[in-house]
């Protein structure tokens, strides 16, 4: 995989949407706002947004040394771990952009960094087509930053047919068991909001529990919960992902209103069916007066047939 390549897979994220184009999607954009960090994370934050744009975006691949540690632990399915790994994969068919643009050229939709990580989300248009109306979904990248370097990053990436062997990337401990930051009293409160929300209303199904956890007018940017109704009748169509590790997330991450959950999953192995492999699911809501206010998660628009599109 090139950085290229990589880059392609987040290509088309928006800065802006003509109202016109945005008033015809089923759901709506991400208002971009800045969420609450502290100098130390904005910092994290600006280093891990210098090297998206530099290695990933513009393919500079002799930075790498600069952003990412020797060790550092891949868990995309498709990229075997450590920085070799990584070079390996992004090599191919690189094109580095000269000279390096001052600016992202897909930014994301919301960003933030808490403790010891940096997360991202990315909001990309599928315009309409023969198989789905326009839609709006969303992209999750994950890093743990350490000695003033990215060590470790997930995804939502799922294993790829021909990806062959991956060698996995292994954390030295739970994500939770690194620095995810000193939260206020409202913090906290929005975190227990929030996983109760996610792991019980959305993937456990508990539909009695949406109207105590979730606000009336709830912004819904899962492009398959755009139904007329209550917020009841709205979530009962969520799919939950199937292989499911825990409905514990793994990973909480709370900044402000916002909260940022993933979930490991197991799936089989397009390439030996008798393996499974390791990916994640994520979820993020914004939580104000003890409920959830607005919801994201990482689904493409559904067919008629259950299937995902794109």
């Amino acid at each position: 995989m090139s950085a290229r390549l990589y880059a392609a897979m987040v290509a088309g994220l928006l800065t802006a949407v003509p109202a016109a184009q945005a008033a015809t999607a089923v759901n709506l954009p991400t208002a971009r706002r800045t969420l609450p960090m502290s100098t130390a994370e904005r910092g994290n934050l600006r280093l891990t947004l210098d090297w998206w744009r530099e290695v990933i975006e513009a393919g500079h691949l002799e930075l790498v040394s600069k952003y990412q540690a020797e060790t550092y632990i891949q868990h995309n399915p498709n990229i075997s771990t450590g920085r070799a790994g990584f070079l390996a994969a992004f090599a191919k068919d690189n094109s580095p952009v000269n000279p390096i643009p001052s600016r992202l050229k897909d930014p994301p939709a919301l960003a933030a960094a808490r403790g010891d990580y940096v997360w991202l989300m990315f909001e990309k248009r599928h315009d309409s087509s023969a198989a789905h109306p326009a839609f709006y979904q969303n992209r999750f990248e994950l890093l743990r930053l350490q000695n003033g370097q990215v060590q470790e990053h997930w995804d939502a990436d799922a294993k790829l047919p021909g990806s062959g062997v991956v060698r996995p990337g292994v954390s030295p401990k739970p994500p939770l068991q690194f620095n995810t930051g000193m939260l206020t009293h409202a913090e906290l409160a929005a975190r227990e909001i929030a996983v109760r929300a996610a792991s019980e209303v959305y993937l456990q199904g508990s539909s009695e529990l949406a109207s105590e956890l979730l606000a009336p007018g709830c912004i819904e940017h899962d492009p398959n919960l755009q139904h007329e109704g209550s917020v009841t009748e709205r979530v009962a169509a969520f799919v939950p992902p199937q292989l499911l590790l825990s409905y514990e997330p793994t990973i909480v991450l709370v900044n402000g209103e916002h909260v940022l959950m993933m979930w490991t999953l197991f799936a089989p192995d397009p390439d030996n069916t008798k393996q499974a492999y390791r990916w994640n699911y994520f979820q993020l809501v914004r939580v104000r007066d003890g409920k959830v206010v607005e919801h994201w998660d990482q689904d493409a628009y559904r067919a008629a047939d259950g299937a995902p599109n794109p």
